[in-house]
């Protein structure tokens, strides 16, 4: 599908917005905005979620509403089905607020990428979270990594005795043997049982940090998703980690060489290529088709 009306997708007869970006995939609704007309966005993101009765999972760009938290808010609201957010961008107290103090009962999974990049907002998330008594899951595996020794503490310290939260996805860089990262990790994996799924790049992998990965992973613990990205991991560690995943306790594991930018890059690509922007590939190399829906309205309000 190319592009269409706004107008004629949901029956809007004002102007809305400049440009929209939607795809909607399984139970997944994925919308980007212009920057230019953020009050627009926010009208038609508004009217998305008030007609939405399929979509449990929302992705949006909270860079798309800045000035217009408040407004995001009672939308996301309104909708009662929401139960997985993913948000892009969130790296301001305002749209933190908006989105922790949701009053959204079915809300569980929140994923943040590109987002808490300064350590008053990464502060300020770790307070809203120990007010959060709904969310089940946090999945900060951004593609750059947590690198920030203070912010890393701070997070393990806060979900350790957290009432709700019991899974956490974690993307974390630069670890070294006996730093602060690692000391911290290894306290975490070996006492309490949220992480879930770990991605590590740019790191020595020490032989104490290696059995508390595997503590982590034993049968019916909650570690079950590991990945290596250009990391240093001596051969015997190696070894027992793939005889974890070959038993079954690691369901998913992966070393690469590349930095995870780099690889996750040529996997867009090679999704792109071989979708041609029309179609997504599945785990299995199946074809599922997505509705893939280019909203563009370039007409003034006078020529409608």
């Amino acid at each position: 599908m190319g592009s269409v009306r706004v107008r004629n997708v949901f029956g809007i007869t004002k102007y809305t917005c400049q440009e929209m970006a939607a795809e909607f995939n399984n139970q997944t609704m994925k919308v980007r905005f212009s920057e230019a007309n953020r009050s627009g966005n926010t009208m038609m993101l508004a009217r998305l979620l008030l007609q939405n009765k399929i979509c449990g999972n929302l992705d949006f760009s909270a860079s798309d509403f800045l000035g217009y938290e408040s407004d995001v808010q009672r939308s996301l609201e309104t909708n009662a089905i929401l139960t997985d957010l993913a948000v892009e961008y969130s790296n301001n107290i305002d749209i933190l607020n908006s989105i922790l103090s949701l009053k959204i009962n079915a809300l569980q999974h929140l994923k943040l990428t590109h987002s808490l990049c300064a350590s008053p907002a990464f502060s300020h998330f770790c307070e809203m979270l120990k007010k959060n008594k709904k969310l089940l899951e946090i999945d900060l595996m951004d593609p750059s990594g947590l690198g920030d020794e203070a912010c890393i503490n701070l997070l393990l310290d806060t979900l350790k005795d957290h009432k709700s939260i019991k899974h956490l996805s974690l993307h974390i860089r630069n670890i070294r043997p006996t730093d602060q990262k690692e000391t911290s990790l290894i306290k975490s994996l070996q006492k309490h049982v949220f992480i879930s799924r770990l991605c590590i790049s740019s790191s020595l992998i020490s032989r104490e940090f290696t059995k508390a990965l595997l503590y982590a992973s034993k049968e019916q613990s909650p570690l079950t998703y590991l990945e290596f990205y250009n990391c240093q991991v001596e051969y015997d560690d190696k070894a027992k980690l793939q005889s974890f995943h070959d038993n079954g306790s690691l369901s998913h594991l992966a070393f690469y060489e590349e930095p995870r930018w780099d690889v996750l890059l040529k996997e867009t690509n090679g999704s792109l290529n071989k979708g041609k922007r029309s179609s997504i590939f599945t785990d299995n190399g199946s074809s599922n088709f997505v509705q893939l829906v280019t909203l563009l309205l370039r007409e003034d309000l006078e020529q409608n």
